[in-house]
């Protein structure tokens, strides 16, 4: 069930939030945001009241694969990647791991692709220089299949290219499309979006 038009999901008391994601658990609207305090929270459509997920976040993603299964991928303010599985509403079950094996970053993304071969989770890190975007066999990437740097902003100093997330299409089994909002370092004022292709590290 998607969000209807015109329906706002309240993150009282504060207005502002540094990252969000959305989800849909038992047919339940679940928005997951950072306070302006640091605070990795969750609240469902139509509740004024938010539940305390952690402390000291800086950017966070979610992915949900079906209905009652979602994860929740997160960066703490000492540039750690951290995951959790989170299949019912209201405060964590499940105790977070610090994803290993990956660099510090400024922000994450992360996608399913169950029909690539091999079947691979996908995650981009922007470490605030590059992207760096690895696969795994399972959403807590506890082990990383292959990794690569998909993009490197020291090598072109026209452009500063930030916020990297990912898409799939559906009859797409190798190839990324990598979203990005692009600073153009003449004019540091001036920002646009735009995108760049990539093949899945480690799938045929």
């Amino acid at each position: 069930m998607a969000i209807p038009l015109d329906t706002y999901i309240a993150i009282a008391p504060e207005t502002d939030y540094i990252a969000k994601g959305h989800i849909n658990l038992g047919g339940t609207d679940i928005f997951i945001y950072i306070s302006d305090t640091n605070e990795l929270r969750s609240v469902a459509l139509g509740e004024t009241t938010f539940n305390s997920l952690v402390e000291n976040v800086s950017w966070v993603t979610v992915w949900q694969p079906d209905p009652t299964h979602s994860h929740i991928y997160y960066i703490d303010q000492a540039a750690q990647v951290w995951h959790v599985e989170y299949d019912q509403y209201g405060p964590l079950v499940n105790t977070p791991h610090m994803i290993a094996g990956v660099p510090l970053c400024v922000t994450i993304d992360v996608l399913d692709a169950p029909n690539t071969t091999p079947p691979v989770w996908v995650m981009i890190l922007d470490d605030g220089a590059k992207h760096h975007i690895f696969t795994s066999a399972t959403p807590d990437f506890g082990t990383i299949l292959e990794g690569v740097i998909a993009y490197n902003n020291l090598l072109d100093h026209t452009y500063y290219n930030t916020l990297p997330t990912i898409a799939l299409h559906p009859l797409d089994t190798v190839n990324l499309t990598v979203s990005i909002q692009q600073q153009n370092l003449a004019s540091p004022t001036i920002y646009d979006v735009g995108f760049y292709i990539i093949q899945i590290p480690g799938v045929t």
